[in-house]
């Protein structure tokens, strides 16, 4: 997993973001390999808007399946404790 940050996110919260998503994707069975070896390749970008946090996540499933998600994240105390697993869902 690619994680690219377009937001002002200070490099520490980037971390802790990588953190908990990998966390969140080997609870869900994701086992995580060598982009050469790897079955699927999910690129993360983390931007952001005037009211919150903007995650696309870009996943490719051998060479012809592609998929895009787009999830907002609030700002502030609700947005992090969603980051550090509290209420992720």
């Amino acid at each position: 997993m690619e994680v690219g940050n377009r937001s002002s996110l200070s490099k520490a919260d980037v971390a802790a973001v990588r953190t908990a998503l990998e966390g969140e994707l080997a609870k869900s069975g994701v086992h995580f390999a060598d982009r050469e070896r790897a079955e699927a390749v999910v690129v993360v970008t983390l931007s952001e808007n005037v009211r919150e946090y903007v995650w696309l996540a870009e996943i490719a499933v051998g060479k012809n399946e592609r998929s895009v998600v787009v999830v907002a994240v609030p700002r502030g105390e609700a947005g992090w404790c969603r980051l550090r697993g509290v209420g992720w869902s």
